[in-house]
């Protein structure tokens, strides 16, 4: 057995270090964010590349607009 198999978290990292990797030839910023449930848990991962400011503006605009959606379906229940 590899030390990599011996260890889940070294696997999962390099896992995501691969995908950024490749993902990075095409894009100017990545940012992966990814969860996993094991052992009663809810483990996150994540792993980037790239213009840390434009990352960090991706994931507040994600949020941003996810809230605000959330927000639209809300009124659009009430108004029902």
């Amino acid at each position: 057995m590899t030390a990599q198999q011996n260890n889940p978290e070294a696997n999962e990292e390099l896992i995501l270090k691969n995908c950024v990797a490749l993902l990075s030839e095409h894009y100017d910023a990545v940012e992966i964010l990814v969860t996993r449930f094991e052992d009663g848990t809810t483990k996150a991962h994540s792993k980037g590349a790239g213009n840390w400011y434009t990352r960090y503006g991706l994931a507040r605009e994600y949020i941003e607009r996810a809230d605000e959606q959330m927000r639209i379906e809300k009124r659009n229940q009430h108004d029902d």
